[in-house]
């Protein structure tokens, strides 16, 4: 299906809020995307206005559109409502997943693992920015793949949104450094062991885990962003 204009701006600038170009508080030129993406601005406005529907975006009165710039306290509630519909998305994923659906699951557990040794073998033990890409596209990955097996649209909804809210303003500058991404792994695998089995209670507790330390994890970098300081996570 051939997206529209509005469209096609709309995922430009939602995939840069994502890779933390526009970080919470930063301006969004119209005028700038219009020139970058080739096209006039009222796609790009209407593609804006959309997002500031989402919460994601504010406009000031004669200032223009900017990143909204959430409270720490706002980001905690987010992450907390993750977990709740998170953990009960994985446990319906233990039901109803079906045997093609988890074995994708359990693929992507393996790259996961992948790129856990590919950063151990690492002379830093911690990730670039092409294995940080591919880290990051591999969890959000297997956080839609465990939605789509709950079978529950509206579900899947909801949760595409809060994550999406979270990635966002949790973006922070830290360097995802080993640990990280070896305990990433150790849950993804835990949680595709447990639907595996069709154990939903542990695959909601492991997923509960799993956004908990997701949450401690941004909670501590924006914290320190905050303060005018860096975090690199081991």
């Amino acid at each position: 299906m051939t997206l529209t204009l509005k469209q096609h701006a709309y995922e430009v600038i939602r995939q840069k809020l994502l890779n933390g170009d526009f970080p919470p508080g930063g301006r969004l030129s119209d005028e700038a995307l219009s020139k970058e993406l080739g096209i006039s601005r009222s796609p790009i406005r209407e593609a804006i206005s959309q997002l500031s529907s989402e919460g994601l975006v504010v406009h000031k009165p004669r200032s223009g559109a900017y990143m909204r710039k959430p409270s720490q306290q706002e980001l905690a509630e987010l992450y907390d409502i993750r977990e709740a519909l998170e953990a009960k998305a994985a446990a319906m994923s233990a039901e109803r997943m079906d045997d093609k659906e988890i074995t994708k699951l359990g693929n992507l557990c393996d790259q996961m693992h992948k790129l856990a040794i590919t950063c151990r073998q690492s002379k830093s033990k911690v990730a670039g920015t092409s294995l940080t890409d591919q880290f990051l596209a591999n969890d959000l990955e297997f956080h839609l793949a465990v939605m789509r097996g709950a079978g529950n649209e509206r579900m899947m909804k909801l949760i595409h949104d809060f994550k999406l809210m979270t990635r966002v303003f949790g973006h922070v500058p830290v360097v995802h450094g080993l640990g990280v991404i070896a305990r990433s792994y150790r849950h993804h695998a835990s949680i595709f062991k447990a639907i595996q089995r069709r154990d939903s209670q542990a695959a909601s507790e492991w997923m509960a885990q799993h956004i908990r330390m997701a949450r401690k994890y941004v909670l501590e970098g924006f914290s320190k962003q905050e303060d005018g300081s860096n975090t690199s996570p081991q």
